[in-house]
């Protein structure tokens, strides 16, 4: 029995980054078949609860930056556990800031990965795509934390605690450079920071095709 804890604790530590990616991807689209649900708050919280934990895997080798990335965490779904609704705005800041800080710490470790490991496989790929994945969910953090502070800063938004969700799809949007429209920054500070977002979804998709490449053609000349 503890031989096959062992085991299977190594085997998702290894796919680490792919388990990552999968989790956002849930947390990404369950949301959006939620909306007839009378719990929403519940069902959100479960998912969102899902996507820091599997943050913890991320860290288990590292102890230290694994104990701060826990503390991060806990103090994060502790703060969850309460409505939005009732959330005073200065304990909505600061769950915001913390999320920020918690999700940068990953993205601090997948750029880690991409550039230590020489192989590239599927959780190379897993990293990759987690990390655009860790910097949309970031992006949409920050937007709504400006709408919080500034409202009436984006326009096109749904009324409501379904706004964060329009602003992690505007933040997809701007990062993918796609940009339809539909959600628009208007005050100068929220335009400037779209703008900045929009720069690092190209400087992101650049940095990470130039490793990956690079990667590759390593492993083919070895051969």
């Amino acid at each position: 029995m503890i031989k096959r804890a062992k085991y299977y604790r190594a085997l998702t530590y290894r796919y680490r980054f792919l388990i990552l990616w999968i989790v956002f991807l849930m947390e990404f689209i369950i949301p959006s078949f939620t909306n007839d649900i009378h719990d929403y708050h519940l069902v959100e919280l479960i998912i969102y609860s899902i996507g820091i934990f599997a943050g913890f895997n991320i860290l288990m080798a590292r102890k230290k930056l694994f104990y701060v990335i826990v503390s991060l965490g806990i103090l994060i779904v502790a703060v969850r556990f309460v409505n939005d609704d009732i959330l005073p705005l200065w304990l909505g800041n600061l769950r915001d800031i913390v999320l920020v800080i918690y999700y940068l710490i990953i993205v601090y470790e997948i750029f880690k990965e991409l550039i230590d490991d020489r192989r590239v496989d599927l959780n190379t790929i897993g990293a990759v795509m987690a990390g655009f994945f860790v910097m949309g969910i970031i992006g949409g953090v920050i937007f709504s934390a400006i709408e919080n502070v500034v409202p009436g800063s984006f326009t096109g938004l749904t009324d409501g605690r379904k706004t964060i969700h329009d602003l992690v799809y505007f933040s997809f949007i701007t990062l993918t450079t796609i940009g339809y429209g539909d959600i628009s920054p208007v005050t100068q500070f929220a335009q400037r920071v779209t703008v900045l977002f929009g720069l690092i979804g190209n400087f992101y998709s650049t940095i990470v095709i130039g490793i990956i490449i690079s990667k590759f053609l390593a492993n083919n000349n070895k051969k």
